[in-house]
């Protein structure tokens, strides 16, 4: 086989795993709202009636708007880091099967804490954000091992700014540990922790180098 068809051969197994992914991330969010069971009304129900029933399933919209984008993101990092990726072996397919799999976990991690939104229990709260951590840990671990060349997994040039990247990369895992850690005080006021991703760009900066004088003769 000559180097041309082992190219191509290798850039299709490679599309087959992005394919995948971006097939297991659809789904996920998908399943999402097929957690969200519509209420039944009785017949002859008042508009009034009907209102509130439908306002009882506000923490199961709100559960889903966060974890719809929070997947989109993962989704659109994955798809970010598939640029780089022309040449795979087992422990990337590992690796990111691991990644898909707490992905796969959000919708019913997300179905358990709308379903108990209303409860005085801190658990719900806690358990989807261990699952966004996770997700977060995994993802953080496919990046750098793709990205290190002594794996021999990218071979083209990276455009991104690797500290800046990786910085954001970790950082909502401060976001979902403040929320954990509000959640033991009281879940209601926990989701309030989310408030932190719009500090991210202060925590992503970096310093700029200070400019050295000008010497004059």
């Amino acid at each position: 086989m000559d180097n041309n068809k082992k190219h191509h051969k290798m850039q299709f197994q490679i599309e087959r795993i992005a394919f995948f992914s971006d097939a297991i991330f659809a789904i996920a969010i998908t399943l999402m709202i097929i957690e969200i069971k519509p209420p039944h009304f009785e017949k002859g129900i008042s508009s009034y009636a009907a209102i509130i029933e439908l306002l009882k399933m506000t923490p199961m919209f709100m559960g889903l708007i966060v974890s719809f984008f929070v997947i989109g993101i993962y989704w659109q990092r994955h798809h970010q880091l598939m640029q780089y990726v022309d040449n795979y072996n087992t422990k990337l397919l590992w690796d990111n099967l691991l990644l898909l799999f707490s992905i796969v976990l959000i919708p019913f991690t997300t179905a358990f804490n709308s379903e108990n939104a209303l409860s005085l229990s801190s658990v719900p709260m806690i358990l989807i954000n261990l699952n966004y951590i996770v997700a977060t840990l995994l993802n953080y671990r496919l990046y750098k091992y793709v990205l290190a060349p002594q794996n021999d997994i990218c071979h083209t040039e990276v455009t991104e700014n690797l500290p800046i990247l990786y910085k954001e990369l970790t950082f909502p895992l401060v976001v979902y540990s403040f929320v954990i850690l509000l959640a033991f005080i009281h879940p209601y006021i926990a989701p309030m922790g989310y408030a932190l991703f719009s500090f991210e760009g202060f925590f992503t900066k970096t310093k700029k180098k200070p400019k050295l004088p000008v010497e004059t003769s």
